[in-house]
């Protein structure tokens, strides 16, 4: 099969999960011999640079701001035609929302959906950001979607009323190679570690909550957050109105190497998310056999199973109590590590690209 990725996720995410997905899908689809091409004309993407470069149709230009960066989807859109020529693919899997497609020279068209938390929490999301509208369109003229999870697929079944035999669910796959030479300690107090953003539906302000409350857990460990940039002024303002110290509160941020080595460090990853539609920190954090506590919300459970201690996220001490049964447990803690071997053994990116490409192979037959 000729397979065409289009370039929306690329000028959106500089890293992320959505585009790591697309990465690692293009790289193993490669390995299983289909001919595939990325149009992705000007990109601020980071993991784009780990495809062969006659892959990719395209250059990396420096990360943008915001409003600045709106202007790469109309140059795109431009340029994508004009370098895709007279050039047919089998199928198009497109990689973000759009209104109108964004490459028309393909006979099919399938589109991931990776939650539904606009839907599911729209009080956080701007009423100017069009993401319904958009993500409607490209629901509507997908020949077949893939779901991330069971309950992305319930919630879309649920929210557009799609049927399900047009949905598949397919997990994502969680890197093997990035925990290599991971052994070396971060120099840091005994600490919980919370992984990527942490505004809105992330619940940080909950997993604060939830350690100030404690005099056990706000005596004997700090907690790090990698990633999501700095702390806002409010967060700090939050920190200090808890009665927590920014010593012991800090933000961390660095590459997948740096990021498995705190993974290694940790007493524990806490995931306090409202909602996810999938989860990778957890399942990384298993890589890493590092203990995780997590909320019993959305696909979370889905995804950890048996192999996490859970609690209710809009409870900051349920979710203390959750944090101190393994973190004060040496027995538990090792049961979790065990069990999250076991566990994330169930995930790669190889069964994710094969069952990828049987659908892509039902669409287009079904298509003629």
């Amino acid at each position: 099969m000729k397979i065409g990725f289009d370039y929306p996720i690329f000028t959106l995410q500089h890293t992320g999960g959505v585009s790591r997905y697309f990465v690692r899908l293009v790289e193993q689809l490669l390995s299983l011999g289909e001919e595939v091409e990325v149009y992705a004309p000007l990109l601020i993407n980071h993991y784009v640079a780990q495809l062969p470069r006659a892959v990719v149709r395209g250059w990396p230009v420096p990360f943008l701001p915001q409003k600045t960066a709106r202007l790469l989807d109309v140059v795109n859109r431009c340029l994508t035609p004009l370098m895709a020529g007279n050039r047919r693919y089998d199928l198009v899997h497109e990689t973000y929302y759009t209104t109108t497609p964004v490459m028309t020279n393909a006979s099919a068209r399938v589109t991931t959906i990776h939650d539904m938390i606009p839907e599911r929490f729209p009080h956080f999301f701007s009423s100017r950001s069009r993401i319904w509208q958009r993500k409607q369109a490209a629901i509507q003229r997908a020949d077949h979607i893939i779901c991330v999870s069971q309950q992305t697929k319930m919630d879309l079944c649920d929210v557009y009323a799609v049927e399900p035999a047009r949905i598949t669910v397919i997990y994502l796959g969680v890197d093997t190679q990035w925990a290599a030479g991971a052994s070396t300690a971060v120099q840091e107090r005994p600490f919980l570690l919370y992984v990527g953003r942490r505004g809105r539906y992330k619940n940080f302000r909950g997993l604060l909550e939830a350690v100030a409350r404690s005099r056990a857990l706000r005596r004997e460990l700090a907690v790090i957050a990698f990633g999501g940039g700095r702390f806002t002024a409010e967060e700090r303002q939050l920190i200090r109105r808890l009665g927590l110290s920014e010593q012991q509160i800090k933000q961390v941020s660095g590459d997948d190497a740096l990021l498995a080595r705190y993974y290694r460090s940790a007493t524990a990853l806490v995931y306090p998310s409202l909602y996810e539609g999938f989860g990778l920190p957890p399942l990384e954090a298993m890589q890493n056999d590092c203990p995780v506590v997590v909320s019993q919300r959305g696909a979370i459970p889905e995804i950890v199973g048996a192999a996490g201690e859970y609690f209710d996220p809009e409870d900051p001490e349920d979710m203390a109590r959750g944090i101190g049964r393994v973190v004060f447990d040496s027995r538990r803690r090792a049961e979790l590590i065990a069990a999250g071997r076991e566990r994330v053994a169930q995930f790669s990116w190889r069964r994710c690209a094969e069952q990828t490409r049987a659908v892509y192979q039902q669409v287009c037959q079904q298509k003629g």
